[in-house]
């Protein structure tokens, strides 16, 4: 069988229903990328024209192959929102490497944090988290310590890298070292107040926890 009939099987494998497949179709293309300059930009013409339930896998197999075009990023930024578990990771797993390579990316995520889902929310806290994490990142999560869902909040505040908070001692506080343990776990739990059985604002947990007046 030709090149060309077997990229176009493997094209629309893409679109099975088991993931299985779908993974299986995506890491044979991704291999032979290198002897098929042409796969990048058939597949960015059939990221515009394919149904958004199967762009996802097109995607992916970009974002591995070449430079994410913006609407290759916008799919995986989108695929962040799936329903399905296996699928947000794959993207987030993608979205974090190409954010360390390229900045751009990771401030695409920390504008996610303000625009996006619920769910997409709570998967760009955990991208920033297992990104190289700069002060813009660290602001970002404090900001997420705010946010209305629940899950978020509490994604920001274990995704916080602690060792990189003594900057914030402009702000006019101390900082103090914290180590995961019972008290980082208290935290998380300090969200639930027992006495008023409400959810305390978390950004005001955290820095109560965190800081003390200098």
């Amino acid at each position: 069988m030709e090149d060309t009939q077997k990229i176009d099987l493997l094209i629309e494998s893409l679109k099975h229903p088991e993931k299985k497949v779908i993974r299986q179709a995506a890491e044979r293309l991704i291999a032979m990328a290198p002897q098929v300059p042409e796969l990048a930009p058939k597949l960015n013409r059939l990221l515009t024209i394919t149904p958004d339930q199967y762009r996802w896998p097109i995607a992916y197999v970009l974002a591995r192959i070449s430079p994410p075009s913006p609407p290759c990023l916008e799919v995986l930024k989108e695929t962040l929102g799936s329903g399905d578990s296996d699928i947000r990771w794959a993207a987030a797993v993608l979205l974090v490497r190409l954010g360390n390579a390229d900045k751009g990316v990771t401030a695409l995520l920390r504008d996610l944090l303000r625009t996006g889902t619920p769910t997409q929310r709570r998967m760009a806290v955990y991208c920033i988290r297992d990104s190289d994490q700069n002060q813009a990142c660290v602001e970002a999560l404090l900001d997420s310590l705010r946010d209305p869902d629940p899950l978020v909040r509490v994604a920001s505040v274990t995704s916080l890298k602690l060792p990189l908070l003594p900057s914030f001692q402009n702000r006019g506080h101390t900082y103090f070292s914290i180590r995961r343990g019972p008290s980082f776990h208290t935290l998380c739990h300090g969200f639930y107040s027992e006495d008023t059985q409400q959810v305390e604002d978390p950004y005001k947990c955290f820095h109560r926890f965190c800081y003390k007046s200098s």
